[in-house]
């Protein structure tokens, strides 16, 4: 679930502040490391890359920006990691360096390849390849520049065509050679969200649309599924690399937590979104305990649309009892270990105790994953004795893996580890006083004006839903016709 941008400048404009700006709008997605890569046609170093370890804030300086600043295009990333920790290396762009212009290329991607494994193992014993690293994005870079390999002057179309029957899995990738072609491609489900706009002369692409809102874009597109945007010094395009008909699958859990509430995903609000699901906890709320007049908490930041929704079809008051800290990021995408995002928790947020004291509670929140956060939250508000606390959740129970980008890697991890468990029992873990979840039927019907019912929902209903084109469609057919 990491965040990527790219912007291409076909004037004078100064591309390093939109970089960096674009950067810090997607910085919700990922906060381990950071990196980018400019082109410069009469630089020795055609294509430039640094990166770090930490926040946009804490990675690039002045003194980095300023060495971008007459570059024609640019690259970036924000990592949130899936596959390996927070080690340097797995850091991105990746950058490959070749002898010649079009095989020299630098690339960012969001998503997880789910069959990685075994094209690491094909390319080593086929081709004697050598992987330094146990990651996903390595392996792109081997078959992108295999591919690139096999042609003179590449055809992208085909290219991306021959990569999409190989991988498995959720992708949006960037990736900038030193000839100057900038080409952003999407998966043929659409998993993962991007966007791009033109403003100042440039073309701008991010993975939410608010990064680009915030530098001006008026007209902002969601790349279809199977489409890539390709972009040189002429000007840019959009094409189709994918001709089998599949049906997309968007992750819903974009717009219940990961995505910027400012931004539209594939043509619907998130904040419209999370506002219709904080109506449909209202409409279900339990009516002996609305006469109570409850306080509605939201947990911050992403479950406050919903809250906010909640109070106004109730009519109860919503308070801000839990206060967040800026300058700690998300305890979600913070890394694996449990031990380390519980450890941010109480740091994280500041109690107010008079909002709780002698109060029936409604926490609202916008999922439950772990249950880390919330089981460290519980615990510091009954210490400011409550009468009772009741847990409201914006979304259904996740009750599965993810194996398209979001941390999920084993069951063991899950709060709600066993379908049969019921809801006192949950309440009860938690040290609560009742729980209550939407459904997905409801999430579908939030976002529905937009993408009927073309989900992944695997983590909420345990079905893996979508239908992978046959290996007859990958195998007689080599080369896209349209």
């Amino acid at each position: 679930m990491c965040g990527i941008t790219a912007i291409y400048s076909f004037g004078k404009s100064n591309i390093s502040g939109k970089l960096y700006r674009m950067l810090l709008d997607v910085q919700n997605r990922g906060e381990l490391s950071t990196g980018i890569t400019g082109y410069k046609v009469d630089r020795n170093k055609i294509l430039q890359t640094f990166k770090g370890r930490g926040t946009v804030h804490e990675v690039f300086g002045k003194d980095c920006l300023n060495r971008l600043v007459d570059d024609t295009a640019a690259i970036g990333h924000v990592r949130y990691a899936t596959v390996g920790n927070d080690e340097l290396d797995l850091a991105q762009p990746f950058e490959r360096i070749h002898g010649r212009k079009h095989k020299w290329f630098s690339l960012v991607f969001n998503g997880q390849i789910t069959n990685y494994k075994e094209l690491q193992e094909t390319l080593s014993k086929e081709r004697d390849y050598h992987f330094v690293l146990d990651n996903d994005t390595e392996v792109i870079v081997h078959y992108l520049a295999k591919e690139l390999a096999a042609h003179q002057e590449p055809d992208y179309r085909t290219i991306l065509w021959n990569l999409a029957c190989l991988f498995k899995g959720a992708y949006v990738f960037a990736f900038l050679n030193a000839k100057g072609e900038l080409i952003v491609a999407r998966d043929i489900y659409g998993y993962r969200p991007v966007t791009y706009g033109y403003v100042d002369e440039c073309l701008l692409v991010a993975s939410e649309s608010a990064a680009l809102v915030n530098l001006g874009c008026k007209n902002i597109h969601s790349l279809e599924p199977g489409s890539f945007l390709h972009a040189t010094k002429k000007g840019y395009e959009k094409n189709r690399y994918w001709n089998v008909e599949t049906k997309p699958r968007y992750c819903f859990f974009e717009w219940v937590y990961f995505a910027n509430v400012a931004s539209t995903i594939d043509g619907w609000s998130v904040y419209q979104t999370r506002y219709q699901l904080g109506r449909m906890l209202g409409e279900q709320e339990d009516k002996q305990l609305l006469a109570k007049r409850p306080i509605i908490v939201p947990v911050p930041d992403t479950a406050k649309v919903a809250a906010d929704a909640m109070g106004f079809f109730t009519g109860l008051p919503v308070r801000e009892g839990l206060i967040r800290n800026r300058y700690i990021g998300r305890t979600f995408i913070k890394g694996r270990g449990s031990e380390q995002r519980e450890n941010t928790v109480l740091s994280k947020y500041t109690k107010i105790d008079e909002i709780f004291r002698n109060k029936d509670i409604i926490l609202v929140d916008d999922s439950l994953v772990r249950g880390n956060t919330m089981t460290t939250l519980v615990k510091s508000i009954r210490e400011s004795n409550p009468k009772s606390i009741h847990l409201r959740i914006a979304s259904p129970p996740i009750v599965d893996t993810c194996q398209y980008g979001i941390d999920i890697p084993t069951r063991e991890e899950l709060f709600l580890k066993d379908s049969v468990t019921t809801y006192t029992d949950l309440a009860r873990r938690l040290g609560i006083n009742s729980i209550r979840y939407l459904t997905i039927e409801q999430v579908r019907k939030a976002i529905t004006p937009c993408v009927s019912n073309m989900f992944c929902d695997k983590c909420v209903t345990g079905v893996e839903k979508h239908d992978v084109p046959s290996e007859g469609a990958h195998h007689t057919q080599k080369q896209p016709k349209f």
